[in-house]
């Protein structure tokens, strides 16, 4: 009977002691989620597709079927690609990334009892999109939509960034928002009163902004795009298609 080498048996008792200390329910993308111990497993390029399954490969690790697992396993700075498909539920962006869509056809559908991203003097702002807090982030090539059974209250935004008054104040943090198709699915003008496709909203701070929104369709709000407590005059709002019915 042939004997390993003692080297290969000390090797192989590390390796199970490793395996031994990791929590209960331990794995790569639980890993990645939790963002602090482990967080040198997230991945620098996500995929997001509904067709995708656990049996995809790198499934839970740099594969998903839900944008907010993307967003929630991407490293800081990453991107997350999501391909052609319908995604329903609000996604919250908390930190540094890219978020692509697949020119407009990646539709994020906004739902009952999505949370509150920010309130102000104008109500509530549940949004589809939610950024949140002083990132720099980009959210480019999306369809986003009511996908609700009935039609939405005034409080549904397309996309909404809280708290930006932040943003650009070291010189390095931008919001790009762009080649975007926001719809409000209402076109009655009573229906869609206070409705907002995009909405910015400072926080009643004064910090110079550096958000770009620009090439996007807004289609059917009663507002296309609204800025709270901050001056527009330093951002910039451009080359944007608004359509509103």
């Amino acid at each position: 009977m042939m004997t390993r080498p003692k080297e290969f048996r000390v090797l192989a008792g590390m390796l199970l002691a490793v395996v031994l200390s990791l929590p209960l329910g331990w794995s790569p993308a639980a890993a990645a989620l939790e963002g602090g111990r482990y967080s040198s497993l997230q991945s620098a390029v996500v995929y997001v597709d509904d067709d995708f399954t656990t049996s995809t490969p790198g499934w839970g690790i740099d594969h998903f079927a839900v944008i907010q697992d993307g967003v929630n396993a991407v490293a800081p700075g990453g991107t997350v690609n999501v391909a052609e498909g319908n995604y329903a539920g609000q996604v919250v962006i908390d930190r540094d990334l890219t978020l692509l869509g697949a020119a407009k056809t990646s539709v994020i559908y906004g739902v009952e009892g999505m949370p509150t991203c920010f309130s102000n003097i104008y109500g509530e702002s549940r949004p589809a999109v939610c950024l949140q807090g002083d990132v720099s982030a980009t959210i480019e090539g999306f369809g986003i939509e009511w996908g609700g059974e009935g039609p939405p209250d005034s409080s549904f935004r397309g996309i909404a960034v809280s708290d930006a008054a932040g943003i650009g104040e070291d010189g390095v943090n931008l919001v790009e928002i762009a080649n975007n198709q926001i719809n409000y699915p209402v076109s009655s003008f009573f229906l869609n009163q206070g409705s907002v496709g995009i909405e910015v909203d400072a926080g009643y701070g004064s910090g110079h902004l550096s958000i770009q929104i620009h090439h996007n369709e807004v289609i059917g709000f009663d507002q296309a795009i609204r800025f709270h407590q901050c001056n527009p005059s330093f951002d910039e709002v451009c080359g944007s298609g608004v359509f509103n019915h």
